[in-house]
């Protein structure tokens, strides 16, 4: 159906890079348009649409500053409503909606906090949406929950909003040049991704015995 559509549809006017230049700057001229940005991520939050096209789509039309300021405050408004609905479901009826698989992560984020959801922002172990739902039933404190959510948020909206702003860089002026920079900016992030990812797992493994040995 997506193959038809692109043949045959106006869609494949949609991937025109001028088209959507035009789309984004109709949309940032609009005066609701902050309003309409930050309340795509607090719904699109309560209903796990993926938060990283969030963050390109916002970086696309306000730019690398812009995009930065908007998809952070975005997040942290996504993910206070989350924790509020969860904080209002509990834990018994949360743990049911997330699965069974969640139960270590819930677990770990009651115990360790800031911590722990720095770790989660940083590394996506679980779907946005879930963490958000299961840091309000753990109770963890609010002010702990926020700080953890912008500290971990806060280096991936930089790195997506990077890597968006170089992307159409490239694609607008195609110059070798260009896609250099794009392909040493996408190296870097997965080097950096790929080092938190390794120092925050020993944290979690070192803090999960720390935890185990307490209950012995």
């Amino acid at each position: 159906g997506l193959v038809a559509g692109w043949r045959w549809l106006p869609m494949n006017e949609w991937a025109n890079i001028t088209f959507m230049k035009n789309t984004a700057e109709s949309i940032q001229s609009h005066a609701a348009a902050p309003w309409i940005v930050l309340g795509s991520f607090v719904a699109g939050s309560l209903v796990a649409f993926p938060v990283v096209l969030l963050i390109l789509a916002t970086a696309f039309i306000y730019g690398l500053f812009g995009g930065i300021f908007y998809a952070l405050s975005g997040s942290v408004l996504g993910a206070a409503a989350g924790y509020g609905i969860g904080f209002l479901l509990g834990r018994d009826i949360v743990s049911r909606l997330a699965g069974s698989r969640i139960k270590k992560l819930n677990r770990w984020l009651s115990n360790h906090g800031i911590m722990a959801v720095t770790a989660v922002r940083i590394v996506p172990v679980a779907p946005f949406t879930v963490v958000n739902l299961l840091a309000g039933a753990s109770h963890i404190p609010f002010s702990h929950f926020l700080a953890g959510t912008l500290i971990g948020m806060a280096p991936g909206i930089v790195a997506i909003s990077i890597f968006e702003d170089q992307l159409e860089q490239a694609i607008l002026n195609p110059t070798s040049e260009r896609f250099l920079i794009l392909g040493v900016t996408v190296v870097v992030i997965l080097l950096v991704a790929f080092f938190a990812g390794k120092w925050l797992g020993r944290k979690k493994n070192k803090g999960a015995a720390m935890d185990n040995s307490s209950e012995e």
